[in-house]
């Protein structure tokens, strides 16, 4: 499992988006008559925006940091001036088809900034340059891909086909992840695939980061806190859209790391072993795992609620509501002693034996 340094990372991602933006050769702008079309693109039209890409994913592959900087922002640009669906359809996809050309660029700054030029693209092409991102050596471009896919994929308007591609790449994504920063965002493109496999593959993953943060007692549990609220909430609305229940094994995952999560951070705030952001962190944790618990057991198991670890202010108190849950995670889930131990975190792998050119040089 790889180990990332994200600061730095976040660091060049911030240069890259603050840097200059030098007037070069400027073939102009797409005319708002073709980006707000009421029909089809003619072939002029479709020509305007072809050439328009060209120049500037030409420029970005340069790895030219103020051609780069200016391309990213040009391409974006009509997205951001109420396009009109048959322009959208055209652009999209012929945009999604030439990133891809430079997704893999030798340059850091271009794979970075083509991340983060895909995220408005809502056309089922732009999967392959959000795969390639996932799977960069540099989590400077790994941290904007999982951006810029959770982005596509909240978006209720995004084709149930380009959610479908996802759920693969997304689950491999998720289990070799180490950040907490990039976790946060795979962690909500796999819940707003809406597909159980990617779901599941989430609560696995929260269940085994129980055990990362019990070794590390760093409070960044940022990612499982929204994590569990996001899908304490796209579970019932799953639901109640679908008029079927939630699959037994999706709540038994879910609730594994619930227990798991909570048992951890109880242990924590119970044992006052962090202070400051980091007790108010684990404080927040317990309150969502508290709420997303509640549902999972009176709305999806159909059984009488447990009570709420929240507000039970002596040790024993917390300890009977923890001993409940996992009474409920064993009886109802089907949750073994086993399942229901915090695990101890993998030993890391060795770092990759080779960086990108341009990577820093503290081996991100």
């Amino acid at each position: 499992m790889r180990h990332r340094h994200v600061a730095p990372a976040v660091l060049l991602l911030t240069l890259v988006l603050t840097g200059a933006v030098a007037a070069q050769q400027d073939p102009g702008r797409i005319s708002n008559a073709t980006i707000t079309s009421d029909r089809p693109l003619s072939a002029e039209q479709q020509k305007e925006c072809s050439d328009i890409v060209d120049f500037w994913i030409k420029e970005m592959a340069t790895g030219n940091p103020d051609a780069v900087a200016r391309g990213r922002d040009r391409l974006i640009e009509p997205y951001n001036q109420a396009p009109k669906d048959y322009f959208l359809t055209f652009y999209s996809q012929y945009l999604a088809n030439k990133l891809v050309t430079i997704a893999d660029s030798t340059h850091l700054i271009t794979r970075i900034n083509v991340q983060l030029v895909a995220k408005p693209v809502k056309n089922v092409k732009i999967v392959d340059v959000i795969k390639t991102g996932l799977t960069d050596a540099s989590p400077a471009v790994v941290y904007p891909a999982a951006s810029s896919i959770a982005s596509i994929l909240e978006d209720p308007a995004t084709g149930v086909q380009l959610r479908l591609q996802m759920v693969k790449p997304l689950i491999t994504a998720v289990q070799k992840e180490n950040s907490g920063w990039v976790l946060e965002h795979l962690y909500q493109a796999l819940i707003h695939t809406k597909e159980m496999p990617a779901i599941d593959a989430a609560s696995k993953r929260m269940s085994q980061r129980a055990g990362f943060h019990a070794a590390k007692l760093d409070g960044m549990v940022g990612a499982e806190t929204q994590a569990v609220r996001t899908l304490s909430l796209e579970l019932p609305r799953m639901k109640l859209d679908s008029n079927k229940d939630i699959p037994a094994e999706t709540l038994k995952l879910f609730g594994q790391a619930l227990i798991l999560l909570a048992d951890h951070a109880t242990d924590v705030v119970s044992g006052n072993k962090v202070q400051g952001a980091a007790l108010s962190n684990y404080q927040n944790l317990i309150i969502v795992c508290d709420d997303a618990f509640v549902w999972l057991v009176k709305n999806g198991l159909g059984v009488q609620a447990p009570k709420p670890l929240r507000g039970q202010n002596a040790d024993n108190q917390r300890l009977g509501v923890l001993a409940d849950w996992k009474r409920i995670g064993k009886e109802h889930l089907k949750l073994t002693d086993a399942e229901l131990t915090i695990p101890k975190p993998a030993a890391p792998q060795p770092a990759p034996a080779k960086a990108p050119a341009e990577a820093p040089a503290n081996g991100n």
